[in-house]
């Protein structure tokens, strides 16, 4: 009855069967409207991946045509480089050196590669505090480079691999995705991550290179189980990315990828690049201190770069820094040096205050600030007493990296080169046999080869004063100037140029470090700092040495090349 008198007379309610009838209406929009959601989302996925995809292609097209340019962001996600080699049938797996894989049979040695012939993986390492592993740190990302252009004549047409953690991508997917090399999963049903497989494929072509660069995610679980199985894994074993991606492609493998393929043209063709492999000690030294000019900078006989780059070191005129790194003490110091040589070992020694004089060497108390010789470790890591030694001077601020290929010169002698520097900043000289028998051996010179063997060492006058300069002798045994030294750098060196040349065949060929434009010379190309390489003829003889603070050198004359677009 109450109900009743709510409802104003002529007018009616709907009834249950409306409603019903209504919601089922609606409910059958609903349904329609829910059946289609998980396409727009799934294209939606599909269209942000797919974003980040050609985000990445953009960047690798622009790193593998940089010519080895360091890039920090590579060093950070580039996880292990795959390359072929189809004549040998072996394939070479290099492991990112700065994640640190300790070799389980030596645990004071570290992991840098593999190589699998199909049957047997045999790891190679480095001792963990050798300069090896400090260059292949340092030289990572130029290498990955390199290593991902080597053609397919060489490779075979599935080219190389790549494993990559992205670095575009929501934050969510970066953090929970799988990632290369992790074996802390966040969140156990990750979807598309912060990883992917590049594979690239490089081919001179008649006008020029292509190179195609195929994508391969998401990364799920069961890719990463045999990439790298996690420790807990039984009897899991490490496959090479080309498998994972031939298995993803059987039609009942559980492994499904998404691909996108770009391919980038270039009218310059794919080149092997520089390595010290193929220059001379000096040829090295030059080319590391031209790190800091472009292909194609100007560089001329006069040019004061060079004159800067490598200036002369005069040990009667050492500058001397105090412990702050400034050289504005009153009076201005200098600590003059002096070289002997007793007929068992060469002795150089430091002017104090005072008048007195000390072995550098040993009884030096100043040395870790006040170099006399540059130690070969520092053209791949800098000392923070660089920074100070830095300020003391402009001789500091301009002079190489290091001493090794340079020469000394001493009064009333031939010069002689130096052939290393250890980390104790003393150095080690050496002479490269251009004819006879032993052309092309390296042999260390002892005390006796060196100069003043056998004279008065007491003597404490000029005599004793000696010269440190880029510029020494040719191969021929003649005195060198910077126009000669360019103008033999501006020669392409093939084994029929050898003996015209007197270059060791041991050394040859090298194309040309500088390009004659006709009155000056520019810079040709870069010097592809690396340690997966041949040893040079100076770094084996070394090797055998048993030389005490030797940084070993690996001699790798299996390895698969670096690459570079010209």
């Amino acid at each position: 009855m109450i109900l009743m008198r709510l409802i104003a007379p002529g007018k009616r309610a709907f009834t249950l069967p409306e409603v019903a009838l209504a919601i089922g209406v609606i409910a059958l929009g609903l349904v329609g409207v829910f059946s289609i959601l998980p396409f727009g989302l799934t294209a939606q996925k599909n269209n942000q991946e797919e974003t980040i995809i050609r985000y990445e292609a953009q960047y690798w097209h622009e790193a593998l045509l940089s010519d080895g340019l360091l890039l920090e962001d590579i060093n950070e996600r580039v996880d292990r480089v795959e390359v072929h080699d189809e004549n040998a049938s072996v394939t070479h797996t290099f492991i990112n050196p700065l994640r640190s894989r300790p070799d389980p049979q030596n645990s004071a040695r570290e992991i840098v590669r593999y190589e699998e012939n199909g049957t047997v993986r045999t790891p190679y390492s480095y001792p963990a505090s050798s300069l090896s592993l400090f260059k292949a740190k340092k030289y990572w990302s130029s290498d990955v480079q390199g290593w991902l252009l080597n053609p397919i004549d060489i490779t075979g047409l599935s080219g190389s691999f790549a494993l990559v953690r992205a670095i575009n991508g929501p934050l969510f997917d970066r953090f929970y995705g799988a990632e290369p090399q992790n074996d802390v999963y966040h969140f156990p049903n990750r979807d598309f991550s912060a990883g992917y497989i590049l594979q690239v494929q490089p081919e001179n072509t008649s006008f020029g290179s292509e190179i195609r660069m195929t994508f391969y995610w998401p990364l799920f679980e069961e890719v990463m189980e045999k990439l790298e199985p996690k420790p807990t894994t039984t009897g899991g074993q490490i496959n090479t990315i080309k498998s994972v991606i031939v298995d993803s492609m059987s039609p009942d493998s559980v492994i499904k990828f998404k691909t996108k393929s770009f391919t980038i043209k270039v009218p310059g063709k794919i080149h092997q690049a520089l390595t010290e492999d193929k220059l001379t000690l000096q040829e090295r030294r030059f080319m590391g201190e031209m790190r800091v000019l472009r292909p194609g900078e100007r560089i001329d006989s006069d040019d004061p770069r060079l004159k800067g780059v490598f200036k002369d070191y005069y040990s009667f005129s050492h500058p001397y820094a105090d412990d702050l790194g400034n050289p504005w003490v009153s009076p201005l110091q200098y600590r003059p040096r002096r070289m002997f040589n007793n007929g068992s070992s060469l002795i150089f020694k430091v002017k104090m205050p005072g008048g007195s004089w000390v072995n550098v060497l040993n009884n030096y108390p100043d040395k870790n600030k006040d170099p006399s010789f540059r130690p070969d470790r520092w053209a791949v890591q800098l000392p923070g007493e660089l920074e100070i030694w830095a300020r003391a001077s402009y001789e500091n601020i301009l002079g190489p990296t290091s001493h090794s290929g340079m020469w000394l010169h001493s009064n009333g002698h031939p010069p002689v080169q130096i052939g290393w520097v250890g980390s104790n900043q003393f150095p080690f000289f050496g002479v490269l046999k251009y004819n006879g028998s032993d052309e092309g051996s390296y042999a260390v010179l002892g005390p006796g080869q060196l100069p003043y063997h056998l004279v008065n060492t007491s003597n404490l006058g000029p005599e004793n004063n000696y010269r440190i300069s880029f510029l020494g002798l040719d191969l021929k045994g003649l005195p060198q100037d910077w126009e000669s030294v360019l103008r033999g750098y501006a020669d392409t060196i093939t084994d029929s140029d050898a003996v015209l040349l007197s270059r060791p065949k041991i050394l040859t060929p090298r194309p040309n470090l500088v390009t004659d434009a006709g009155g000056y010379f520019v810079l040709a190309r870069r010097l592809r700092v690396t340690t997966h390489r041949p040893a040079t003829t100076d770094e084996k003889v070394f090797n055998g040495q048993g030389l005490a603070l030797w940084d070993w050198v690996p001699d790798e004359d299996s390895v698969p090349r670096l690459w570079r677009v010209e």
